[in-house]
């Protein structure tokens, strides 16, 4: 059995393997809404470019309207889907090359876990970049809600146990609460 990669899969996987030799640190999900570190609470930078890699292209309308949700709440263009990784590699290569890591980019992956989660990569409590592991398993009916809540941790929420929140752990629900936008603006 032979395995085919496409030039855009080894640019791609080229990349990944460059951002994670960079160091990735543990999170602590405090009381306060936001997600607390060693240095304090987490902040999210101004804006977020969402690589969408070829084989994960099904999550990109829900991805994108999970982002359009969170750039409405926030007012301003927090998310920017991009689904052609050779349109972001000179701003990749240069923000390794400049930062020591990639700078306001989160990177989609297929997760072999049954379950979705979001590994946040940070400096100075900003949070820099991140990797969202998405599960095959999801429906297509909870893939928005699943999207919804993980660019919630990227903007540096914590889970929260009201029922309606979009941050809640386990069965989120739909809303972005009016403390979840206040936490993030």
């Amino acid at each position: 059995m032979s395995l085919k990669l496409s030039g855009t899969h080894i640019r791609y996987f080229f990349i990944m393997i460059l951002c994670l030799s960079f160091s990735c640190l543990t999170t602590h999900l405090g009381d306060s809404g936001r997600i607390e570190t060693t240095c304090g609470e987490l902040k999210p930078l101004k804006s977020y470019k969402i690589v969408v890699p070829p084989h994960l292209k099904v999550w990109g309308p829900y991805i994108q309207t999970a982002a359009d949700r969170w750039n409405s709440a926030t007012k301003k263009e927090t998310f920017i889907l991009y689904y052609s990784i050779s349109d972001l590699e000179p701003a990749i290569s240069l923000a390794i090359s400049k930062t020591k890591g990639p700078t306001n980019l989160v990177f989609l992956f297929s997760s072999g876990s049954p379950r979705t989660f979001t590994r946040l990569h940070w400096k100075n409590c900003k949070i820099e970049w991140a990797e969202m592991f998405v599960s095959s398993g999801i429906s297509e009916s909870d893939m928005e809600i699943v999207s919804l809540h993980e660019l919630g941790h990227i903007l540096g929420l914590a889970h929260d146990e009201n029922e309606s929140s979009v941050m809640r752990r386990i069965n989120p629900g739909m809303m972005i609460l009016p403390n979840d936008k206040k936490l993030v603006e």
